[in-house]
């Protein structure tokens, strides 16, 4: 009697340990199509939809016996859309998603082999599952076949680890006698479990991302299991570096990353090959100020009432400008008003202050000398599409502004404060509009006037370029090409680039005169 308790107790002992493996795992099983309008693939007495769902719910009960949590997509003979099935998987976070099918070829009705298809967004750790699936499915069915990244809607829509396996073929006609044998298909569903017990059963490597929030510095760590041999970390599609200590990941941003938000992904591999899952959050990467750079405006502010300077911060995180506030700004002497982003720092009557401007990791002191009485005008330069091109200081004497590619202008105004700010617009010259612009003289043959106009417009600095079209061929070309020019002159042809190109037509070569003309307008060149 006591032998046989004994026996029993160790029985019992050896059950809890064979099916502790999945316990606080959550499955979802899908049995593939299902509904009146999609019954999958059919033999001669069989539906895929039915056996699909025969097997789904024997695999369910194997699985919960296990110690696992399982959600079906669906339990009836219903119809149920990809998107949902993907959905439902997504929303519960599930440690696992196997889609359940059966395969058909009609056209090679002896066919019989099995295939598993896996996530490419779980990628290797899915794997893992694929190819225990394949031998699996040769233990238990006796088909042979391969694994395989599956490029179907499931696979790449569903966002937690996913497999679908097909063990065998339903077209088949000495298979679907097998399959229709209810032992067969319990046969095909220990196929799966086995498959997914022994995932579950190996050392997966585990992360936690649980105290990853905002990424205050360039590196940070996240805690993992101690079994990796390799880990791999991105920021978005950007690849991250990794060292592995003991029970963490020390993970360092390359500079060339700049501040902003991102989705982490990170995933491992330990010891005996096995993949993780990928672990992903949105974080938001914050790494702290180091430098500053103070524009001080103007060069020297007199020492008179209403006089001021005005300072402009412009911090960065290593080589990236970020948009940060000051954590503290002090003056020696006086004090500080905020003018937009800009700091000002009015004269007080003491000729010599020094401002102070902290960030998180950098500390900077400025000397500011109030000196003499002559008003200064502060003026920005821009051109007239715009882009700035610098600053000059105008004291009421005469300033010349040239820059290359601008007409010269003459400044010659009185400052109307002590300090103050003006803009002003100066207009491109054609050479300077023309300069390093690509066109193309498009015609049906080469005339002298073509080579003229185009030396022409190559003595004001752009790139032209004579196109002869007399095909369909060279209309093609001419039109792959476009994108990547400014300008097309078309001589007597009638293409059609698209308004997206900036065209002119012309009738015949005479008209060439107008090119020019035509340009600068297209620059609103006076």
């Amino acid at each position: 009697m006591k032998r046989r308790l004994l026996l029993i107790l160790l029985s019992l002992c050896s059950f809890n340990l064979l099916f502790a493996s999945l316990i606080g795992k959550l499955i979802v099983v899908d049995p593939g199509h299902g509904g009146k309008e999609d019954r999958g693939a059919t033999g001669t007495i069989l539906e895929e939809a039915d056996i699909n769902l025969k097997v789904a719910k024997y695999l369910r009960e194997l699985l919960e016996e296990c110690g696992a949590t399982v959600i079906m997509t669906r339990t009836s003979d219903r119809t149920v859309s990809l998107a949902e099935r993907a959905n439902l998987a997504n929303r519960v976070d599930a440690d696992l998603f196997v889609s359940i099918h059966f395969n058909s070829m009609k056209n090679t009705p002896n066919s019989d082999f099995s295939i598993a298809y896996y996530s490419a967004y779980s990628a290797d750790y899915a794997r893992n599952v694929a190819d225990y699936l394949i031998e699996s499915f040769k233990k238990y069915v006796g088909t042979s076949g391969d694994a395989g990244p599956g490029d179907v809607y499931l696979m790449r829509e569903v966002k937690v680890p996913a497999v679908l396996g097909e063990p065998c073929h339903v077209s088949n006609e000495e298979r679907e006698q097998w399959l229709n044998e209810e032992e067969n298909l319990k046969a095909v569903a220990i196929a799966y479990k086995e498959a997914i017990c022994r995932l579950f059963d190996s050392e997966i490597p585990e992360l936690n991302l649980e105290a990853v929030e905002e990424i205050n510095s360039w590196d940070f760590n996240i805690d993992c299991s101690q079994n990796i041999d390799k880990a791999f970390a991105f920021f978005d599609k950007q690849p991250l570096n990794v060292e592995i200590q003991q029970d963490r990941l020390f993970i360092s941003v390359p500079e060339n990353i700049s501040p902003g938000k991102y989705f982490l992904t990170v995933y491992a591999i330990g010891k005996n090959g096995v993949y993780s899952k990928k672990y992903t959050k949105w974080i938001q990467f914050n790494p702290p100020v180091d430098s500053v750079k103070i524009e001080i405006f103007p060069d020297r502010a007199p020492a008179i009432a209403g006089s001021y300077y005005k300072i402009d911060l412009i911090p960065y995180a290593r080589r990236h400008c970020v948009d940060k506030e000051p954590l503290s700004v002090k003056v020696s002497d006086g004090f500080i008003t905020k003018s937009g982003n800009s700091l000002i720092i009015p004269y007080m009557g003491i000729d010599e202050v020094c401002i102070t401007v902290s960030y998180e990791a950098t500390e900077l002191t400025v000397p500011l000398l109030f000196s003499g009485d002559t008003w200064v005008e502060v003026v920005s330069i821009y051109s007239d599409d715009g882009t700035f091109l610098g600053i000059i200081e105008n004291t009421g004497e005469p300033v010349t502004i040239s820059y290359d590619g601008y007409e010269r202008v003459i400044y010659n105004q009185t400052p109307v404060k002590p300090v103050s700010f003006k803009s002003i617009r100066v207009n491109r010259t054609l050479e300077g509009f023309l300069k390093g612009k690509k066109i193309i003289i498009a015609a049906s043959e080469r005339k002298e006037s073509f080579e003229k106009i185009a030396q022409i417009l190559q003595n004001y600095g752009c790139d032209a370029e004579i196109v002869i079209v007399q095909s369909k061929r060279d209309e093609i070309n001419l039109m792959r090409r476009a994108s990547s020019v400014d300008f097309i002159f078309l001589i007597s042809l009638n293409i059609n680039l698209k308004p997206r190109y900036e065209t002119f037509f012309l009738s015949d070569e005479k008209e060439l005169d107008r090119a020019i003309e035509l340009l600068k307008k297209a620059g609103g060149i006076g």
